[in-house]
C-alpha cells in the first residue's frame, strides 16, 4: 500500500524517546488510539488529522476507522520507524534523481547508501545521496513517521504539522511518497 513518509532533514536524526515524539504527536492530533494489527503497533488518525493533512483532489476517499468506508477501503494510519543507522527508502520504481545545483539528471551506482558522495558529471558539484533532489518520491533517516493509506500527491502534510515538528525537533521535515513494506 502507498504511503505519505515524514523524516528529518538530518539523515542522522532520531528522537532520544521515540516514546515522547509520539506522545507529543498525539497532543497535536495526528495520532489517535493505538492499534495493534498483525503484530505492528499502529496508531488510528488524531482528531486533527484531516486539518495536519491535506488530501487533494476533488473527492478523495479517506477512511479513519477500520471498516469505515466499504469493503476493501484502505484504513489510514500511522506507524513510526526507528533505524540505528541512516535507510535509504524509495519509491517503486525509484523516481529519476536530480543534481540540486544544476537540476541535471544525477546517476547513482547500483549500491549506495545515504552517505555515499557523488559528484554531478554536468556542474562537478558534490553531494550525499541524502542530499539530492529525489522528488519526493525517496528519502534517508533514521527515524519516519509513516502515513499508510495515502497515494503518491493524494495528500501533504500541513504546514502546521511541519513547523510542529520543527519545534519538537530541533530540525526541519520532509516528505516522500513510497510503497516500502516495513
Amino acid at each position: 500500500m502507498p504511503a505519505l513518509f515524514l523524516h528529518a532533514d538530518d539523515p542522522f536524526w532520531r528522537p532520544q524517546r521515540a516514546a515522547a515524539l509520539v506522545a507529543s504527536l498525539a497532543d497535536l492530533g495526528l495520532l489517535g488510539d493505538r492499534w495493534d494489527c498483525d503484530g505492528q503497533v499502529r496508531y488510528l488518525a488524531g482528531h486533527s488529522f484531516l486539518q495536519l493533512l491535506m488530501f487533494l483532489g476533488c473527492s478523495p476517499q479517506v477512511a479513519l476507522v477500520p471498516g469505515e468506508g466499504g469493503s476493501g477501503a484502505a484504513v489510514c494510519f500511522v506507524r513510526v520507524h526507528s533505524f540505528e543507522q541512516p535507510v535509504f527508502l524509495s519509491a517503486r520504481p525509484p523516481p529519476a534523481v536530480r543534481c540540486t545545483q544544476c537540476r541535471a539528471r544525477a546517476s547513482l551506482p547500483a549500491e549506495f547508501s545515504c552517505n555515499t558522495s557523488l559528484r554531478c558529471s554536468a556542474c562537478g558539484a558534490r553531494a550525499n545521496a541524502a542530499d539530492l533532489d529525489w522528488r519526493q518520491g525517496a528519502g534517508c533517516g533514521c527515524f519516519f513517521i509513516e502515513v499508510d493509506g495515502v497515494y503518491p500527491q493524494e495528500a501533504i502534510p500541513s504546514d502546521k504539522l511541519l513547523e510542529a515538528l520543527t519545534r519538537f525537533t530541533g530540525c526541519t521535515w520532509k516528505y516522500f511518497f513510497a510503497d516500502v513494506p516495513l
